[in-house]
């Protein structure tokens, strides 16, 4: 599984290089893309638009954002969030989590990996100036049902 995983995970960084086409196509630069499929990975639910806050007082804020696309939902949370700037995104649960709930039940995160050590991989959390735009990455994101079903996440939205 592992690797036809990292393989899959290639075929994404090519998918991403390729040229957005025009219309309602997913694209990272305007969405927030799940991707599913070791082999031939494909887009499972895209997220555009992102409701934003920051919850909490100073030195215990955080920032949340949320959406959904179909039965699909996604939350990334950054505890202590001190300001719009990058934001390590590592397994376990830790400063920065986040959670693709898909329909059918069970859900996506980066709380879990298999085997009793996290993989050597991260993601990464970025924003634009004030705010308005999120960015992330996380090349493997497992499922709290099954350690063999991951999904990979990438893409930017805007933050309403």
């Amino acid at each position: 599984m592992r690797g036809s995983f990292a393989i899959g995970i290639l075929a994404l960084v090519g998918v991403l290089l390729l040229p957005a086409s025009a219309g309602a196509e997913p694209n990272a630069a305007k969405n927030i893309l799940v991707f599913a499929g070791n082999n031939q990975p494909r887009v499972v639910a895209k997220f555009d638009r992102l409701e934003c806050g920051k919850t909490g007082r100073s030195g215990n804020r955080a920032f949340v954002a949320k959406s959904s696309d179909g039965g699909w939902k996604f939350q990334i949370r950054v505890n202590r969030f001190s300001g719009y700037h990058d934001y390590d995104i590592e397994y376990g649960i830790r400063r920065v989590n986040f959670q693709i709930d898909p329909p059918g039940g069970g859900f996506y995160s980066n709380f879990f990996f298999p085997g009793d050590q996290p993989p050597p991989l991260q993601g990464n959390l970025k924003f634009a100036p004030r705010g308005r735009k999120m960015g992330m990455s996380f090349p493997a994101a497992f499922n709290s049902r099954d350690d063999e079903d991951a999904v990979a996440v990438v893409g930017n939205a805007k933050c309403a």
